[in-house]
């Protein structure tokens, strides 16, 4: 089974599991979102990931829309040994 990704996680949270929606509510083509998940267009590590300048922007929707994010939610679980 998969990881789940922050990406997942706040594309669920926020856009009920639609990418397209996510980029529509971060006035971003779908296309943008859909790089966060490509490790082709990421450095390594980072797939998955909402990038930083996205972070703010990700919090305030969460807080438009009275739905509750936490930390865990933006960035990935540490990697177990």
């Amino acid at each position: 089974m998969a990881d789940i990704t922050p990406l997942d996680r706040i594309t669920e949270i926020l856009a009920s599991g639609s990418r397209s929606e996510l980029a529509r509510l971060l006035d971003v083509h779908r296309s943008t979102v859909s790089g966060w998940d490509n490790p082709e267009r990421r450095a390594k590590g980072m797939r998955g990931t909402i990038p930083e300048k996205y972070v703010r922007a990700v919090v305030r929707i969460a807080a438009a829309k009275g739905v509750p994010v936490a930390i865990q939610d933006l960035f990935p679980e540490p990697k177990k040994s």
